[in-house]
């Protein structure tokens, strides 16, 4: 494992695999789809649990934002276009030099600082959003997107900090192994082998051409070895091939 098991209790050990356990069943190109973050509002309960990339072209935080949850009102378009408006006023921004670590929003602000935001009066307060949490996804090409966590009623704990503390080094993974679903990224040089391949077992094919063995790429992809092995042999019978050397070849070198 990658955390220390005395950093979280019993129970928070388990939910923390647990939530790797349903993420780990993710074989599309989005890491974080509806499943994953119901998973994860399960973890750090919250009314409203959200992702979105970062936007690099400015004009917001976040872009493609998907969430679990319900929000006290319906998101309007004034509440969007007041959202893009008073991004600059929130007080964990993803160029933060702790943007890395999760952060609870009564920690930078007092409640009386929030309350006097454009962004909590046009944004915040029609949603009920009274205590915020933020994780920004920091990966070593930076931020690649942000979580938000939202509650009506009472604000986030330390075991809650501690949790997504203890998770971050595995979401970045999710994030990392997501891209290598696709054949760009995970870098076929065939047509065929790129069209016959389901995103899965393209993702497992780039890890076998790093040199990685089935329990390597099992821990990598929260996998049992043995799903690995059988992954693997849907690619063999699908190039034609009999070896992990085999299928690199016809997938990489044609």
């Amino acid at each position: 494992m990658l955390w220390s098991v005395g950093a979280l209790g019993a129970a928070d050990f388990r939910g923390a695999l647990e939530f790797l356990e349903v993420a780990g069943e993710v074989d599309g190109v989005d890491p974080f789809p509806e499943p994953v973050l119901a998973a994860l509002r399960r973890l750090i309960p919250a009314d409203v649990v959200s992702y979105g990339e970062l936007d690099r072209r400015g004009a917001g935080w976040r872009t493609g934002v998907r969430w679990q949850g319900a929000p006290h009102a319906d998101v309007t378009p004034s509440i969007c276009e007041a959202h893009l408006r008073f991004t600059h006023q929130k007080p964990h921004p993803p160029w933060a030099p702790a943007a890395g670590r999760a952060a609870r929003w009564s920690d930078l602000l007092s409640r009386r600082q929030m309350q006097r935001l454009d962004a909590y009066a046009e944004v915040g307060k029609p949603l009920g959003s009274e205590y915020q949490l933020e994780l920004w996804l920091l990966t070593p090409g930076g931020v690649a997107g942000g979580f938000s966590f939202d509650r009506y009623e009472c604000d986030f704990s330390e075991r809650d900090l501690r949790v997504l503390d203890t998770l971050r080094p595995h979401l970045v993974q999710l994030w990392r192994n997501a891209g290598l679903r696709t054949p760009a990224a995970a870098g076929l040089q065939t047509p065929d082998a790129a069209g016959l391949l389901t995103p899965r077992e393209r993702e497992i094919l780039a890890w076998v051409a790093r040199g990685k063995t089935n329990r390597e790429i099992a821990t990598v992809l929260y996998l049992a070895p043995g799903t690995v092995g059988k992954h693997l042999d849907n690619v063999y019978a699908k190039l034609g091939v009999g070896s992990r050397a085999g299928a690199v070849a016809r997938a990489f070198l044609g």
